[in-house]
């Protein structure tokens, strides 16, 4: 008879049992693949907090929360109990929607990176607020084309986020089936504003898109 490895019960059969390949060895894979990932990179956790009970608690299990700026792993004591330890050498940036400063015509588009961070986003990831950093898809509410070859005004950031000089951007313009892009500009009164430039679209309307990632400045930079 069998056993199970004591930290991902994997499967070892007896040398005398016969192997059944889908439910021994195919099956420990199965497991591998998806245990095994927790060790090597830090795992989004979708609960209340990274000491949420919910956590499964495994050797070396690695768990952030971008809200909260929690980041976590689990290590076995001497007393063989598994407690949470904080990673000292990570950190996760702390997310704020620009939603509320989009224009009426526009909206954020995406669940980029995890389903429960804003559809467009900006982070500071200084103790101050200096730097900044856009990220997230923008689009027409109704689907619609955006104008090509038109200064289009998308929206209007907080004061602490104004840089000292406009800064000027080149992105990805989805929705065409030639290359597009778009020259994206941030004013010294915070106004972020597109130029596309391309063919028109022949796309879907869920592909007529602006992507913000790539836009990071500091605004205590004037050149």
């Amino acid at each position: 008879m069998g056993t199970f490895t004591p930290i991902f019960k994997l499967f070892k059969p007896d040398p005398t049992d016969t192997v059944d390949v889908e439910s021994q060895v195919n099956n420990n894979y199965d497991i591998a693949d998806v245990e095994f990932r927790s060790l090597m990179e830090y795992i989004y956790f979708t609960g209340s907090s990274v000491t949420d009970a919910a956590i499964p608690k495994k050797l070396d299990y690695k768990w952030y929360k971008s809200y909260n700026n929690g980041v976590a792993f689990w290590r076995k004591y001497p007393d063989n109990h598994i407690a949470l330890s904080q990673d000292v050498k990570s950190f996760v940036t702390g997310w704020n929607d620009v939603t509320p400063y989009f224009a009426a015509a526009f909206t954020g588009v995406g669940q980029r990176f995890h389903v429960d961070w804003p559809y467009a986003r900006i982070v500071t990831r200084s103790a101050g607020l200096s730097d900044v950093t856009l990220s997230g898809k923008m689009t027409r509410v109704n689907g619609a084309e955006i104008a090509l070859n038109t200064i289009i005004t998308m929206f209007t950031l907080p004061a602490a986020y104004w840089p000292l000089v406009d800064k000027v951007f080149t992105c990805l313009a989805g929705g065409s089936t030639n290359y597009s892009i778009s020259r994206v500009t941030v004013s010294t009164a915070g106004v972020v504003s597109l130029y596309r430039m391309g063919d028109a679209s022949t796309f879907a309307a869920s592909e007529r898109y602006i992507d913000l990632d790539g836009i990071s400045y500091s605004t205590e930079v004037a050149a």
